[in-house]
C-alpha cells in the first residue's frame, strides 16, 4: 500500500491532476481489499473500534503506522483532529498548533471545515459540541440547538452507565465498537480532567487514577460525567534519549475497553473533538491548608482558598490561561483557582456538583486526594480494570516463552480477557520456572541505604533462593547503571533481563518497557520485594512517594518468585497483579533486607475483594 500511495501521489501531482480524488479512489480500493466497510458520511460518523489489537494510537513523521504500516508522510497527517486511518481505524494524533485563540468551538484552521485532507480518514472534523442544562448550555453557532434536535435531558439519577458491556472485538464490526459518551444522545455529559505533580512517577500516577475514578463514581450518582485520561509524558524516570515521550495516549499502555467497563473514559484528543476545541472551563489547583493539620480528630473538608504557592498558569493576551496541559500548548483554561483539600477523593464532589456549572473541570495536583476506600471492592474493581495494552502483554509473553520457558498454559495462569469475569482463587496460579527480582538502584539508594542491599548481598540472597526453590533462571528488573548491570551479570550468570532494541524502545517507550518488566515479574514462581510497614503507611497517608522507577515493572510480575525493593510503588503494582492472577501470597509478599539488617518486616498482604 505504501508504494501504491506514493506512486499515486507523484502521478497526480506531476500530471496536474486532482490529488484529492486520486487518494480517495486509492483509499476506497484499499479499504475494500482489507475488508473495511465504506467510510461513514459527513453526518454519521462512527468511532473506531477499541479492540486491544488496534489500540496503539498515533504515528510519527516517517515512521510506519503501528497497525497497517502506512507512514505519516503518505497518509498526509498534517492537519485534522480525531482522524482515523481508513485501513485500521486507529486514531491519529492531531497537529501541534491550531485554534490558538478565538471563540470556543470555532477553530481557525480551514482544514476543520472539510474532510480529512489525506482522505484515508473520512471523518468530518467536529467543530463544536453542545450540552443541555439551564446553567451550562453552550451551543456552537454551526450546530443545531438542543431544542431542534428534540433532546430530552434524563431526570436526575437516571444514568446510563456502564455505557456498554463491550463484547470481544472483531475487525471493523460496528457492534464491537464501544459506545462513547458522544453517542449516548444529544445530552452531553460533563468532563473531569486531572493532572499530577510533575515529579511523580508512572506507578504513583496509576494509583492517583484509582482515586480519581472513585470520585467519578460518586459524581455519576447525580450527573453524567466522563473522565478524560491525562496524556502521559515528561516523567523524570523516562530518560531514554531521542525518543518523543510526551502527549502519549493511555491506549499505548492500557486496554481502553477494560477501563470502559469500570467508568466512562475518553482520551484527551477525543475530549477536544467532542467539546469543541482545546479549552477547559475551570481548573482547580488542589493544595493543603496553610495552617496544616492540627492534632485531634481527623476532619475531611474542602474550601476555596488563596493559592499558597504560585500557580503554574499565566494569562495570555486573550485572557486565557496557559500552562503545561500535558504538552498540548494549544490548550487554554478559562478560569483557574485554588482549593484547599483534606480528605478522600469524593470530598470535592459537592464543589463539582453545586459550586460550578463548568462543563469541563480539571483538578490539578490530584495526588492531594486520598483513597475513598483503599483495599475495598471499589478500589479493586478499578485496579482490575487497568489491564495492560495487548501488544505489551504479548511482548512480555514472547520473552517468557523464549528465555524463561514460561507460558500461561504450562504455568497455570488464567488468560481471561474480560476482567469482570476473572476471579482467580489465591494459590491457583503456579508461575513460570524462574525467580523474579525487582532491584531498585540509582536515586533510591540515596534515601534508603539501610533498606537496599549491595549488589554482592543481593546476588547471595538471589542465588540462595534459586537453590531453595530449584529455579534455573532469575529475571531481574532494575534501573541500575550499565556498570552495575554488568557486575550483577558476572555475579549471576543465570540472570535474564528484558533489553529492548532501539526499534522496540521507540515503539513501547520507557513506560511500555516498564510494563513489560512488570508483566514478566508478575508471572514468576516467587516474588520478593523490600518494603516495611512504616514506609507503606506513610505512602498511604501522604499519597506522595519520590524516586519511582517504571521500567522494570512489567517483567517482575510474571515469574515464580518475585523479590522487590522496599517502599517502591513499582513493587506494589506487581503485588496487585499477582493478587489478581491468583498467585499464592507466600510467593508474592517477600522483600529484600539491607546488608545491615538481620531481619526485616515483610510486606502487608492486601487481599483482593470481589
Amino acid at each position: 500500500m505504501l508504494t501504491a500511495l506514493t506512486k499515486t501521489h507523484v502521478q497526480a501531482v506531476s500530471a496536474g491532476g486532482d490529488e484529492h480524488a486520486a487518494l480517495t479512489q486509492l483509499a476506497m480500493e484499499e479499504r475494500k481489499k482489507h475488508g473495511v466497510p465504506s467510510a461513514p458520511g459527513r453526518t454519521s460518523w462512527a468511532p473506531p473500534p477499541h479492540g486491544s489489537e488496534r489500540q496503539t494510537a498515533g504515528i510519527n513523521e516517517g515512521r510506519p503506522h503501528p497497525t497497517c504500516g502506512s507512514t505519516a508522510t503518505t497518509l498526509k497527517a498534517r492537519r485534522g483532529l480525531g482522524e482515523n486511518c481508513g485501513l485500521c481505524w486507529t486514531t491519529l494524533r492531531p497537529p501541534r498548533s491550531w485554534a490558538l485563540a478565538g471563540p470556543r468551538g470555532i477553530p481557525k484552521d480551514p482544514a476543520f471545515q472539510s474532510l480529512c485532507p489525506r482522505m484515508l480518514c473520512q471523518q468530518p472534523a467536529k467543530q463544536g459540541q453542545y450540552t443541555a442544562g439551564a446553567q451550562r448550555a453552550q451551543t456552537a453557532p454551526h450546530l443545531p440547538s438542543v431544542g431542534q434536535q428534540g433532546a430530552t435531558v434524563p431526570p436526575e439519577g437516571q444514568l446510563r452507565w456502564p455505557l456498554s458491556q463491550i463484547p470481544p472485538t472483531g475487525p471493523h464490526q460496528a457492534s464491537a465498537r464501544p459506545r462513547l459518551p458522544s453517542q449516548l444522545g444529544p445530552w452531553t455529559p460533563r468532563y473531569l480532567l486531572y493532572d499530577v505533580n510533575p515529579p511523580e512517577g508512572f506507578n504513583l500516577r496509576r494509583d492517583v487514577y484509582i482515586r480519581v475514578a472513585s470520585l467519578l463514581k460518586t459524581l455519576l450518582k447525580t450527573e453524567e460525567w466522563v473522565l478524560v485520561l491525562p496524556p502521559w509524558g515528561r516523567l523524570y524516570h523516562w530518560q531514554s534519549p531521542d525518543i518523543h515521550q510526551v502527549r502519549i495516549p493511555w491506549s499505548e499502555f492500557f486496554d481502553l475497553p477494560s477501563l470502559h467497563r469500570n467508568i466512562p473514559v475518553v482520551e484527551y484528543e477525543q475530549f477536544i473533538a467532542e467539546s469543541g476545541g482545546p479549552f477547559i472551563d475551570q481548573v482547580y489547583v488542589l493544595q493543603g491548608y496553610a495552617e496544616g493539620w492540627k492534632e485531634g480528630t481527623w476532619e475531611e473538608k474542602v474550601d476555596a482558598r488563596p493559592c499558597i504557592d504560585p500557580v503554574l498558569y499565566s494569562q495570555d493576551k486573550h485572557e486565557y490561561y496557559r500552562g503545561w496541559f500535558w504538552g498540548y500548548e494549544e490548550t487554554r483554561a478559562l478560569n483557574v483557582s485554588c482549593l484547599s483539600v483534606q480528605g478522600s477523593a469524593s470530598v470535592v464532589a459537592p464543589v463539582l456538583l453545586k459550586n460550578t456549572s463548568a462543563r469541563s473541570v480539571m483538578l490539578d495536583r490530584a495526588e492531594n486526594l486520598l483513597h475513598d476506600h483503599y483495599g475495598g471492592k471499589e478500589y479493586w474493581d478499578t485496579r482490575r480494570s487497568m489491564v495492560f495494552a495487548k501488544h505489551l502483554r504479548v511482548a512480555g509473553d514472547e520473552f517468557r516463552s523464549k528465555f524463561l520457558n514460561s507460558s500461561d498454559a504450562t504455568d497455570g495462569v488464567p488468560t481471561e480477557e474480560d476482567w469482570t469475569k476473572l476471579q482467580a482463587k489465591l494459590g491457583s496460579s503456579l508461575g513460570g520456572p524462574y525467580l523474579a527480582v525487582h532491584l531498585r538502584r540509582k536515586d533510591f539508594i540515596w534515601g534508603h541505604r539501610e533498606d537496599v542491599p549491595s549488589l554482592e548481598g543481593a546476588a547471595r540472597k538471589i542465588r540462595s533462593l534459586m537453590m531453595v526453590h530449584q529455579l534455573p533462571r532469575v529475571f531481574v528488573a532494575t534501573d541500575a547503571i550499565r556498570k552495575e548491570q554488568e557486575e550483577l551479570k558476572r555475579l549471576l550468570p543465570e540472570m535474564v533481563r528484558f533489553e529492548p532494541t532501539w526499534e522496540e524502545l521507540e515503539l513501547y517507550k520507557d513506560g511500555g518497557v516498564a510494563i513489560i518488566d512488570q508483566w514478566i515479574c508478575t508471572h514468576a514462581r516467587v516474588l520478593v520485594i523490600g518494603m516495611d510497614l512504616t514506609s507503606m503507611h506513610t505512602w498511604l497517608v501522604s499519597s506522595s512517594v519520590v524516586g519511582l522507577t517504571a521500567s522494570p515493572a512489567l517483567t517482575a510480575a510474571s515469574p515464580w518468585l518475585f523479590i522487590g525493593t522496599s517502599v517502591s510503588t513499582f513493587s506494589f503494582r506487581i503485588h496487585e497483579e499477582r493478587e489478581i492472577l491468583g498467585f499464592d501470597p507466600k510467593t508474592t509478599y517477600n522483600r529484600f533486607c539491607g546488608d545491615e539488617e538481620k531481619a526485616c518486616e515483610q510486606p502487608t498482604h492486601w487481599k483482593i475483594v470481589y
